[in-house]
C-alpha cells in the first residue's frame, strides 16, 4: 500500500486539497515512517508541519511522529515536547504517555538522565492507568535502562521484572535482565 499511501499523501499535501487528512495521514503513518522509510517519513511530516491547519490534535500528533522520526536526538526531544505540552491540554492520556515516553528516550540519550526518568516515570502511570500492559511493560523497560544507566541496578532489576512479567514476549527486557546478571558477575 505504499504506493498509495504515497498518492495520497501527494495529493492531499503536495496540491493542498485536503491539508487536514494529508497531516493527519502523515502522523498516522508514523509506525511506517520510523520502521521502514525513516527520510521519506521525516520529509512528508516536515511538510505537514508547514501546513497551517485548525486541528491542535492533527499538529500534536504531526510532533509526536517528528519525535519518533528524527534522527537527532535533541531534536527529537523538543517535538516530543511539544506534543507533550499539546496533548496535556487535550486531555489525550495515552497520546500524552506517548509522547513522555518518547522525549524520556532522547533526553536519555543525550544524556539527561534525571529529565528522563521524570518523564518516563509518569509515562509509566499513564500507561498503568489506560493502557495495556504492553504499553506498560515496553515503558518499563525504558525506565529500567535509565535505571541501569544511572547505577541503579536494583531498582533496574525491579522494574524490568515487572514488564517482563506483564509481556514475556518483549526480548529487549530479557536482554537488560541479562547484562545486569551479567555485571553482578552471574
Amino acid at each position: 500500500e505504499i504506493g498509495n499511501f504515497r498518492a495520497a499523501l501527494q495529493w492531499s499535501l503536495g496540491d493542498e486539497h485536503d491539508v487536514n487528512l494529508g497531516c493527519e495521514l502523515a502522523a498516522r503513518l508514523s509506525i511506517l515512517w520510523w520502521r521502514s522509510l525513516h527520510v521519506e517519513g521525516t520529509r512528508w511530516l516536515q511538510v505537514a508541519k508547514l501546513c497551517r491547519l485548525d486541528a491542535p490534535t492533527i499538529e500534536a500528533r504531526i510532533s509526536l511522529a517528528l519525535s519518533h522520526s528524527l534522527s537527532d536526538s535533541a531534536g527529537r526531544a523538543a517535538y516530543a515536547s511539544t506534543a507533550a505540552a499539546a496533548f496535556r491540554t487535550l486531555d489525550d492520556p495515552l497520546a500524552l504517555a506517548s509522547s513522555l515516553h518518547s522525549e524520556a528516550e532522547a533526553r536519555r540519550s543525550i544524556g539527561e538522565y534525571s529529565a528522563a526518568s521524570r518523564m518516563q516515570t509518569e509515562a509509566v502511570a499513564l500507561y498503568r492507568a489506560h493502557g495495556t500492559a504492553a504499553q506498560v511493560a515496553t515503558a518499563l523497560l525504558t525506565l529500567g535502562s535509565i535505571e541501569t544507566i544511572v547505577g541503579n541496578r536494583q531498582a533496574a532489576r525491579k522494574l524490568l521484572e515487572e514488564g517482563r512479567a506483564l509481556d514475556p514476549r518483549i526480548g529487549s527486557i530479557a536482554t537488560n535482565l541479562a547484562e545486569l546478571e551479567f555485571a553482578d558477575g552471574n
